[in-house]
């Protein structure tokens, strides 16, 4: 039931891309298909109730591709080496960027829920969930997977229309 809802919204989005697409002249169906499944997801998740089994069977399967996904990226990413080597000025910024914010919420914002939302907003909801799960904070898991998820989808339409002004 998880893969046929998940099908079920991959379609409809797919369908709605390609409809804007006819009606917004100059952009393609494909630049439209990541915001329009990602709506939908959201909207799908915050309005309908699903069975705990089809919860449980999202969970597992999202949970394998996560790895497949992290797997992939580290597997297709250069040695670290390269980072001190090739590029000095981005491991700078990286860096100075990494430690101001580290600083700013280890010290002066402490709480478990401002390290759970720092989280995710730098690693994203997954990383965000299982740091929360780690210093068993139970009850700060589900916030950290919606607000990562949140940073996500609105960061996404956010890049698309910066994109297109930039264009």
């Amino acid at each position: 039931m998880a893969l046929a809802l998940t099908l079920a919204i991959l379609i409809a989005a797919r369908i709605e891309a390609e409809f804007w697409s006819t009606i917004l002249e100059g952009v393609s169906s494909s630049r439209l298909f990541l915001p329009v499944v990602t709506l939908f997801s959201v909207l799908t998740a915050t309005f309908f109730k699903v069975k705990d089994a089809v919860v449980n069977a999202g969970n597992f399967t999202g949970q394998c591709l996560l790895y497949v996904f992290f797997a992939s990226a580290g597997a297709s990413s250069p040695p670290l080496i390269h980072a001190f080597t090739n590029d000095a000025n981005l491991l700078y910024f990286a860096s100075t960027m990494f430690a101001v914010h580290l600083l700013a919420v280890g010290v002066m914002f402490s709480s478990p829920e401002m390290l759970v939302a720092s989280n995710a907003g730098v690693g994203g909801p997954a990383t965000a969930a299982a740091f929360a799960k780690a210093k068993n904070w139970r009850e700060l898991v589900a916030p950290a997977i919606l607000v990562g998820n949140l940073g996500n989808a609105c960061g996404t339409f956010i890049a698309i229309i910066f994109a297109q002004l930039v264009n």
